[in-house]
């Protein structure tokens, strides 16, 4: 939802949400590497990877051959988006248990009013939290920032249980920290001309 200039932005979601479901779905799949996409035999396309491969250079939209063939160790699961739907009202649900609006951000995120004081956001975050995993079983990271796009980078720097709080007094400092390829529209290339200028 819309708000003022510097009025706090709360922004929830759950990581690697595909990744979060097929695990759900399918214990036995444990907490190792794990690709979900597309047939690497008919030129299927990774939708989303565990942490630990993103580290290792896979990312959204490459073919899974290529994810497969420099990282053989991982898992890979067929994208299931009718299971991914189901589990994204259960999540809807769970969050309107706490808060009665929110802005839909795809399958697994949310915008929402925050409060203005950090400790009540912080509090408001752990509730989120408690009822999400209370209700479906999964970790949610929850940020919070005088602006939008601010608050989804907080919630993707947050933990389960540790919320990430900028205020507004905080907001250019904690915003010069941030490496440039966080930053909105700056891709790699953009990132590397801006640091050859300084």
């Amino acid at each position: 939802m819309s708000s003022g200039a510097g009025e706090p932005v709360g922004y929830s979601h759950v990581p690697e949400f595909h990744v979060q479901v097929a695990r759900r779905a399918n214990p036995m799949l444990g907490d190792g590497p794990l690709l979900i996409g597309g047939d690497p035999l008919k030129r299927g396309k990774v939708v989303c990877a565990s942490d630990v491969l993103r580290a290792r250079g896979i990312v959204d939209g490459m073919g899974m051959a290529e994810a497969l063939d420099r990282v053989p160790e991982a898992q890979r699961a067929p994208t299931d988006m009718a299971r991914a739907r189901e589990v994204s009202g259960l999540l809807r649900a769970a969050m309107r248990e706490v808060v009665d609006a929110v802005e839909i951000d795809g399958l697994a995120g949310f915008y929402l009013r925050a409060p203005r004081e950090s400790h009540e956001a912080r509090l408001l975050a752990a509730r989120l939290e408690a009822a999400v995993l209370e209700r479906i079983g999964l970790p949610l990271h929850c940020g919070v920032a005088p602006a939008r796009f601010a608050a989804r980078l907080a919630a993707e720097a947050a933990s389960s249980g540790t919320a990430v709080v900028v205020t507004a007094g905080e907001f250019q400092s904690w915003l010069n920290d941030q490496s440039l390829e966080r930053l909105p529209g700056v891709g790699p290339k953009t990132a590397a001309r801006l640091a050859e200028l300084g």
